[in-house]
């Protein structure tokens, strides 16, 4: 679950945005329709749902990062072409753009998947690279036949634990909790592997709605069920209790508990993730120093990680705060 983390470091970031990459050329384009009448009548005659984007890249450099990068993505067209109707809306100049005051549109880009009744199957607002898009797009297009199979077969627990992970992966943690608190149930005894998954992502939830002790709990049943770690959970929960004051603004806890997070988990998959945390935190909590050297060590030992250019941006970040050079 390292999008979590990844989300966390979002915020870490306050808003650096990394340039924008030239997309490859696709062999196949989307072929937007630009009416809801149009696409919903394709809709119908192909059972398929509506992919419905709601953009102004003339004003939204998200947008055009989309269009840019996402869009023309070959295995992005190919994916949509297939499994959607794709309905583009121009909030700046389309006749329809009052579609975005019915689907009570939070900003710009929005895709929505809806069907032709206009019920929102999922939705995901921002900016997306094609991977991680197409991710969004399969968990979308499986949700009805998902739906269709628990419906079926209401006390199969692979179902149920399928649909319920589609939605976490689609932001629909509210449908999936009561499907993972029945998973619990279901599986009560962890016979069949599912339960230990089904608590840790309801303990992840709890952290989101900033319910603590509910989440403490929930991980130390997954502990509790998996002693030998076969689930690989454990580095991932550390990790998510040790970055928890950072969300209430308490930097220099965090750093701590980082800083014991490495020394426990050196061999982590998550270790360039919170190496990064530690600089920023570091930062944050007012110690600049500490700070830009966790950062120069970052950017040597991983110069080839995802977050090595946010590593090179925060200590151009200290050295201009601070006026010394590093």
């Amino acid at each position: 679950m390292m999008f979590r983390h990844f989300a966390l470091l979002i915020l870490l970031v306050l808003s650096i945005t990394l340039p924008a990459c030239a997309a490859e050329n696709a062999a196949e384009t989307i072929s937007w329709k630009t009416s809801w009448n149009e696409a919903a009548k394709a809709a119908k005659e192909s059972s398929k749902n509506i992919l419905l984007l709601f953009t102004n890249p003339e004003r939204c450099p998200p947008c055009r990062m989309m269009e840019q990068q996402t869009w023309p993505d070959a295995g992005v067209a190919k994916f949509v072409n297939a499994n959607f109707v794709p309905l583009m809306i121009h909030t700046g100049r389309s006749k329809e753009r009052g579609l975005a005051n019915e689907f009570m549109m939070r900003g710009i880009p929005t895709t929505l998947v809806v069907d032709t009744d206009k019920n929102v199957v999922a939705s995901k607002v921002g900016f997306s690279p094609p991977e991680e898009f197409l991710k969004f797009l399969r968990a979308a297009a499986s949700v009805e036949k998902l739906q269709k199979k628990v419906k079926t077969d209401a006390d199969n627990v692979t179902h149920v634990f399928e649909l319920a992970s589609v939605y976490v992966k689609l932001g629909r943690k509210a449908d999936a909790v009561g499907l993972l608190e029945k998973i619990c149930k279901l599986d009560n005894d962890n016979s069949k592997e599912k339960k230990v998954h089904a608590l840790y992502l309801l303990g992840t939830i709890a952290l989101e709605n900033k319910q603590i002790e509910d989440a403490k709990k929930k991980f130390h049943e997954v502990m509790k069920l998996d002693p030998k770690d076969k689930t690989a959970y454990a580095d991932d929960i550390a990790l998510q209790l040790a970055i928890l004051p950072a969300n209430e603004g308490n930097f220099a806890s965090a750093a701590s508990n980082l800083k014991k997070f490495m020394a426990d988990f050196p061999k982590s998959k998550l270790r360039p993730e919170a190496f990064l945390y530690l600089g920023r935190c570091y930062t944050l909590a007012g110690d600049k120093d500490a700070g830009a050297k966790v950062f120069k060590k970052f950017i040597k030992e991983y110069p080839d990680s995802r977050h090595a250019e946010y590593a090179k941006r925060f200590l151009q970040d200290v050295k201009r705060t601070t006026g010394k050079s590093r």
